[in-house]
């Protein structure tokens, strides 16, 4: 059951939509290929940019399938950002979006990340890039002060920090706050994927939220707070208190579009706090993705 969701998921991706038979059959390629080898890859992204993974982590399948797999989240990014701007991607894993705003949009980038191991594949992907130069990294976790928290270190793009009600094991990571990196600096957007810890890792970024020179958020949004007691409305009252309002993006048309209440659940989030938006994204860079021009 899981795979035949995995497919459809893939067939009505909007990279894959206009010919589900080839998303279709290239996934089930990429099964056979991944259970007979062990490997690292490296798909092309839009405006020049590639991403370095392995096969065997979780996200693996969507880089592949799909490419840009946060389809309008990730557009929305490469419509918005320029070149003077500040992106702080927290949680950055290998580098998804860090790279796409460093490599495509040419924006100087702050990517944290806690998990050595993962941290490492994110270096690899910053030099892969030859974006040294525009992105600073930073291996370390964020909450709502600074100190140390033990944090799962198996998992690949689902590692998180341990409850602390938890049974102990996992690795020790130094975690600071947001505000204490930023000290001094503005930036401009800010995407946050840190399994359920959001709403400690906003509390301590209270200045940086309150600066006016952050236009625009990107929040997951999955119900992951929950294992530490925490809703995602908790998240989004934060947000909203901050002048924040939530919007869906359509790539094709570059309209936002405001909603009411929390996004669909599973969605990546997207809050805008900026009045030129629709300008500036309808004259942004266009990219091409699987064949059509956004």
């Amino acid at each position: 059951m899981q795979h035949l969701n995995t497919l459809v998921e893939i067939t009505r991706h909007p990279a894959n939509a206009a010919k589900p038979l080839r998303g279709a059959l290239r996934y089930m390629a990429w099964n056979v290929a991944r259970r007979l080898i062990d490997a690292r890859f490296v798909t092309e992204l839009p405006g020049g940019a590639r991403i370095l993974y392995s096969n065997r982590e979780n996200y693996a399948t969507l880089i592949y399938c799909n490419g840009l797999f946060d389809f309008e989240t990730m557009l929305f990014l490469l419509h918005y950002l320029a070149a003077d701007d500040l992106f702080v991607d927290v949680g950055a894993n290998i580098g998804m979006y860090t790279i796409l705003a460093s490599a495509a949009a040419r924006a100087r980038s702050l990517a944290i990340e806690p998990v050595p191991v993962t941290f490492a594949d994110l270096a690899a992907n910053i030099r892969l890039n030859n974006i040294e130069d525009r992105v600073e990294a930073q291996n370390l976790g964020v909450g709502d002060r600074s100190g140390m928290l033990r944090f799962t270190a198996d998992k690949g793009g689902m590692n998180h920090i341990l409850p602390v009600h938890g049974d102990g094991g996992g690795i020790e990571l130094p975690v600071v706050t947001i505000d204490s990196l930023l000290a001094g600096r503005d930036c401009t957007m800010m995407k946050m994927d840190i399994e359920g810890y959001e709403l400690a890792a906003l509390r301590g970024a209270s200045a940086t939220l309150a600066n006016p020179s952050l236009k625009a958020l990107i929040v997951e949004m999955n119900g992951s707070g929950l294992r530490y007691g925490i809703p995602d409305s908790e998240v989004h009252d934060l947000i909203l208190g901050f002048g924040f309002r939530p919007c869906l993006y359509d790539p094709a048309t570059r309209a936002l579009r405001e909603v009411s209440g929390l996004l669909p659940h599973g969605l990546n989030a997207l809050y805008i706090r900026d009045p030129a938006a629709g300008p500036r994204l309808a004259t942004g860079r266009r990219v091409t993705v699987a064949g059509r021009s956004y």
